[in-house]
């Protein structure tokens, strides 16, 4: 395991995505540590990750950007549904794929804070890979 994958591990432990992984049933070191091998530098560094509890789908997985951001690099989320992991890549801006929108309300308990107040239009990745680790 390389020095960045090492650090990485610990990051994401610490905001309990292995814990969510295990219960959305997701291989944590396939998913989001082995993508690392061929990285010098952390795409996702200046991103928050977080776990929030949803009360219609239950644990979710978050990588969220900076805010000035959110035209650009999307606003990851992985969370189960109907027996299936989903992950979703989702933006302020509309994309030619977007398949639907949300608007995170400011009274909003079922997603991050940092989302809320924001329309969103979200693409559905088949790849539970992170986006940007997939990029190199």
């Amino acid at each position: 395991m390389t020095e960045l994958q090492k650090k990485i591990e610990k990051k994401l432990k610490e905001a309990k995505v292995d814990f969510v992984c295990e219960y959305m049933g997701i291989d944590f070191f396939k998913i989001f540590i082995e993508p690392y091998e061929n990285w010098d530098k952390d795409p996702y560094e200046n991103h928050i990750w977080k776990i929030t509890k949803s009360s219609k789908v239950g644990y979710t997985i978050s990588a969220i950007p900076p805010s000035n951001m959110f035209n650009e690099i999307p606003w990851e989320e992985w969370f189960p549904e109907n027996g299936k992991n989903n992950h979703f890549l989702l933006y302020t801006v509309k994309k030619e794929n977007s398949t639907g929108q949300w608007k995170g309300e400011l009274d909003d308990k079922d997603h991050p804070s940092e989302v809320l107040g924001y329309q969103w239009y979200f693409v559905p990745d088949d790849n539970l890979v992170p986006l940007l680790l997939r990029k190199k």
